[in-house]
C-alpha cells in the first residue's frame, strides 16, 4: 500500500471511529482533508494511473460503507451537510479528471473486469441504497424531510458517480457475467424508473434516471446478459414507458436502444413479435415525432434514434413501407457502415460494424429491398463495398480475431442472399480473387472453430453453410441419381423431410415429436444448424417421398430454406405441403407465386393435436396412404386421470419445449398437477433458475439451452391446468 493509499485508509478509519465514538467536531476536519486529498489526486504524477483507478474505487467502496451506518445519519448529515457535499463534489470533479485523462485506457481487460464486479458486488450489499431505489428511506428523527431530502441527494449523487464508473469500464472485450445481480442491481433500476416515469417526477431525478438507463443500454449491448432482462419483465416495462407521452427525447432514445439490445437475443426476438407488441412499437415513432423534434439540432442523436428504432423493427417484424425501409436504407444504415468501417473500432455511434451488416443481411432476403441496397443511387459503389468488405474479412488474421466472427458471418450470408439473383450471380463469379478465398476458407476447418464468449442468433447460419449455400447457388450440380419413387403406395415406411428456420426449432420439435413415432413415417431434419453441408442436405431431399416446409416470416428470411424450397418444387418437382406455423403470416416476394392458392396447413386457429390431425390427412393424400388419426388427450379438466402419453400429449399441445416432458418424466397427470402445486408458492424466477443448470447439463451433447420464455412458457400452461383442475387438488 503506497503513502498515498494509506492516508486515504487512515483518513476514513478515523472518520469511522469519530462517528462509533459520536465525535461532533472530527467529522468536519475529516471531510475536508478526504475532499482535498480527492482534488490532489490526479495532480500526484508520480502515481501510475492504475493506482490512481485503485484508490478511487477505494473511496467509492468507503463512501459506500459509510452510508450504511446509522451514525453517518445522526452526525454527519444533521451537523455535517456542506462538508459532506463538498467531499461528494470533489469526488465527481476527480471521476471528470479520470475521464478527461482516459486513465481507464490504460488497464488491462482482465483488470477492468474485476474491478467492474468490484463495485457491483459493493453497490449490491448497500443497505442504503437499495431503500433509496425502493423510495423506502425511514429515519428515527423530528427533521425527517431535511434528513430524507438530504440522504437522497448524497444516495443520488453517489450512485450517479458509480453508474458512470460502470459505464467506462465497461467494454466489448469484457465478458460480463451478470445473473447474480439480477435481484440486488437490475429489479431495484426498474423500479425506480418505474415509479419516476409512471409518477412523472423523472424530471426531479432527471439526472440519475439518464444514468440508469444508459447503463442499462451498455449492459444489454452484450446479448448474453438479455436473459436477465427476460425474466425480469424489462420489455413490458420498457413498452410502458415508451408509452407515456411525457418523457424526454433521451429517455425514450435510451428505452428504444434497450428494446433494440433486447431483439438481438432469440429469446428477445421471439417475445417481442408475439402479441400486441407489434402494434404498440409501429405506434411508437409517430407518437413521439413532436419529442425528437429538439434532436434535429443533434444530427448523431437522432440518427442514433432511427437506426435504433427501424434496425429493431427489421429485426422484430420485417415488415415496412417500402418508402421508410429506403429512406432508412439511404440516409443512415450505408452512411453507418461506411463510417465505421472507417474507424479503428469498427463502430460508429456505438453500433459495432457486425450489427449493421447483420441488418443487410436482413434486407437482402427481400426481393423488394435487394435492388434497392446494391444499385443505390447515392452511393453506386455500394455493392463493390460489399464485396471488398468480404474480401478484407475472410483475410485469415481477421477470421482468427472473434470480434469479427458476426461480420464475416453477416457478409457471406449477404453474398448468398444475394447469389440467389442472376444479375448479381454473375458479379460474383467474376470476382475471382474473392472466389478464390472462399474456395480457400472452404477447404480448411477454420471456420468449424467453436468461438467463445460471442452470442450468434439461430437466424444466422453457419459460416460454413453460407459458403457451402453460396456454392451451391454460384456452381450449381445436378441432382444425384435416385430410385424410383413414383410407386410409394405398396411402401411399409415413407420418408418425409422437414424444412424448416432454426428460430422456429421449438415448433419443428413438437411436430417432430408427434410425427416420429408413427411408424409409417421415417422423418429427417436437421435439428443442428449447419451440421449438415448442402451435398447431405440435397441427398436427403432427393430421396423423400414428401417434403414439409414450415412456413413463417423466419422461414422467409433464411437463405438456407430458401434454397431448400427451389430445389425440392423446381429442380426435383417434390410433392410438398405448406405449413403456416401462426395464424397471422401471409406470403410475400419469393413465396407468393409457388404458395398461393395452394392447399395448406395453417397452425393456431384450432385445437393443436386437430391441426395435426388434418396435416396427417393431407399426407396421406399425398401419399396415398392410410394412417390412423393422432389420438387426442382426455379431458383437461380431469388430469388425475392422465397417463404418461396423455401428459405428453398435454406438452405438445401447449407448444412447450419437448426436452422438459424427457427432462421431467412425468409419470401420469397427478405429478404433473402436485409439481404445478408444490411451486406456486415461489416465483417461477427462482424455480428456472434452479432447473436450468439440470437441464443444460443433462442436454449438454445437444447444445439445448433453456431459455426463460420456453420454462415460462410450461409454467404459464401448467398455472392453466391447475386452475381446470382446482377441485381436484
Amino acid at each position: 500500500m503506497n503513502e498515498n493509499f494509506q492516508q486515504i485508509h487512515q483518513l476514513f478509519e478515523q472518520l469511522r471511529q469519530s462517528l462509533i465514538k459520536n465525535s461532533t467536531h472530527l467529522p468536519d476536519s475529516i471531510l475536508n482533508n478526504l475532499a482535498n486529498t480527492c482534488s490532489n489526486l490526479i495532480k500526484l504524477e508520480w502515481l501510475t494511473p492504475i493506482d490512481t483507478l485503485d484508490m478511487f474505487e477505494y473511496m467509492l467502496k468507503n463512501c459506500l460503507e459509510l452510508l450504511d451506518m446509522t451514525q453517518f445519519i445522526d452526525i454527519i448529515v444533521q451537523h455535517y451537510t456542506t462538508s459532506c457535499l463538498n467531499f461528494f463534489h470533489k469526488i465527481s470533479a476527480s471521476f471528470n479528471k479520470i475521464c478527461e485523462f482516459n486513465l481507464i485506457d490504460n488497464m488491462t481487460c482482465k483488470a477492468r473486469q474485476q474491478m467492474y464486479y468490484r463495485l457491483l458486488d459493493q453497490l449490491s450489499s448497500s443497505t442504503r441504497m437499495a431503500c433509496f431505489l425502493k423510495n423506502d428511506l425511514s429515519f428515527e428523527s423530528t427533521e425527517i424531510d431535511h434528513l430524507q431530502r438530504t440522504i437522497t441527494n448524497f444516495c443520488g449523487s453517489l450512485l450517479i458517480i458509480i453508474l458512470r464508473y460502470l459505464v467506462l469500464l465497461h467494454g466489448r472485450s469484457i465478458n460480463i457475467e451478470l445473473d447474480k445481480y439480477q435481484n440486488t442491481i437490475f429489479i431495484p433500476f426498474m423500479t425506480f424508473l418505474d415509479k419516476c416515469f409512471t409518477i412523472n417526477k423523472h424530471l426531479h431525478n432527471k439526472i440519475l434516471v439518464t444514468e440508469i438507463l444508459i447503463f442499462l443500454l451498455r449492459t444489454s449491448s452484450k446479448t448474453q446478459t438479455i436473459p436477465i432482462f427476460i425474466n425480469i419483465n424489462y420489455i413490458p416495462a420498457c413498452l410502458r414507458w415508451s408509452s407515456l407521452p411525457y418523457l424526454t427525447g433521451y429517455d425514450y432514445l435510451y428505452i428504444l436502444g434497450i428494446l433494440y439490445n433486447i431483439a438481438r437475443h432469440d429469446d428477445g426476438l421471439m417475445l417481442l413479435s408475439s402479441g400486441e407488441y407489434d402494434k404498440i412499437l409501429s405506434q411508437f415513432r409517430p407518437e413521439i415525432a413532436n419529442t425528437m423534434i429538439v434532436f434535429i439540432l443533434y444530427h448523431d442523436t437522432l440518427r442514433t434514434f432511427y437506426l435504433n428504432y427501424f434496425m429493431m423493427m427489421i429485426l422484430c417484424f420485417n415488415k415496412f413501407d417500402n418508402y421508410d425501409i429506403n429512406t432508412f436504407v439511404t440516409d443512415y444504415l450505408i452512411p453507418t457502415i461506411l463510417n465505421a468501417s472507417m474507424s479503428s473500432t469498427n463502430e460508429d455511434l456505438n453500433f459495432h460494424l457486425s450489427e449493421l451488416w447483420i441488418i443487410i443481411m436482413k434486407l437482402c432476403t427481400r426481393n423488394n429491398y435487394i435492388d434497392h441496397i446494391l444499385q443505390n443511387n447515392e452511393f453506386p459503389t455500394f455493392f463493390a463495398d460489399i464485396l471488398s468488405s468480404c474480401l478484407y474479412y475472410t483475410e485469415n488474421t481477421q477470421l482468427d480475431d472473434i470480434s469479427n466472427r458476426l461480420t464475416v458471418m453477416a457478409l457471406v450470408n449477404i453474398l448468398w442472399n444475394i447469389s440467389f439473383h442472376d444479375r448479381y450471380k454473375i458479379v460474383l463469379i467474376e470476382h475471382t480473387e474473392l472466389i478464390k478465398r472462399l474456395e480457400l476458407i472452404r477447404s480448411t476447418d477454420t471456420i468449424d472453430k467453436v468461438v467463445h464468449n460471442i452470442y450468434i442468433p439461430r437466424y444466422i447460419p453457419s459460416l460454413r453453410r453460407a459458403i457451402d449455400g453460396l456454392w451451391h447457388n454460384l456452381y450449381p450440380v445436378s441432382p444425384l441419381k435416385s430410385n424410383n419413387l413414383t410407386s410409394i403406395s405398396n411402401k411399409l415406411v415413407h420418408s418425409l423431410v422437414i424444412s424448416y428456420s432454426h428460430v422456429d426449432i421449438t415448433f419443428c420439435r413438437q411436430i417432430y415429436d408427434i410425427f416420429s413415432k408413427l411408424p409409417q413415417l421415417s422423418i429427417s431434419i436437421d435439428f443442428n444448424n449447419g451440421k449438415y453441408l448442402w451435398k447431405e442436405i440435397a441427398k436427403t431431399i432427393e430421396q423423400s417421398h414428401l417434403v414439409l416446409f414450415l412456413i413463417s416470416k423466419d422461414f422467409y428470411s433464411s437463405p438456407a430454406c430458401h434454397q431448400e424450397f427451389f430445389y425440392a418444387i423446381y429442380t426435383l418437382k417434390k410433392k410438398f405441403i405448406p405449413v403456416f406455423i401462426n395464424t397471422d403470416y401471409q406470403v410475400s416476394g419469393w413465396l407468393r407465386n409457388p404458395l398461393t392458392r395452394l392447399k395448406h396447413i395453417r397452425f393456431g386457429n384450432e385445437d393443436f393435436m386437430h391441426t395435426c390431425d388434418e396435416l396427417l390427412s393431407m399426407i396421406n393424400e399425398c401419399l396415398s396412404i392410410k394412417i390412423p388419426p393422432i389420438s387426442t388427450p382426455k379431458s383437461i379438466s380431469d388430469a388425475k386421470q392422465w397417463n404418461n402419453i396423455d401428459v405428453q400429449q398435454w406438452f405438445i399441445k401447449n407448444n412447450i419445449l419437448s426436452e422438459l416432458y424427457d427432462f421431467y418424466q412425468f409419470e401420469n397427470g397427478n405429478e404433473l398437477l402436485l409439481y404445478g402445486q408444490a411451486i406456486s408458492s415461489s416465483t417461477w424466477i427462482n424455480e428456472y433458475g434452479r432447473i436450468k443448470l439440470r437441464f443444460e447439463e443433462k442436454y449438454k451433447q445437444k447444445n439445448q439451452q433453456l431459455s426463460s420464455y420456453d420454462f415460462s412458457n410450461f409454467i404459464s400452461a401448467l398455472e392453466r391446468l391447475k386452475n381446470k383442475n382446482i377441485s381436484s387438488i
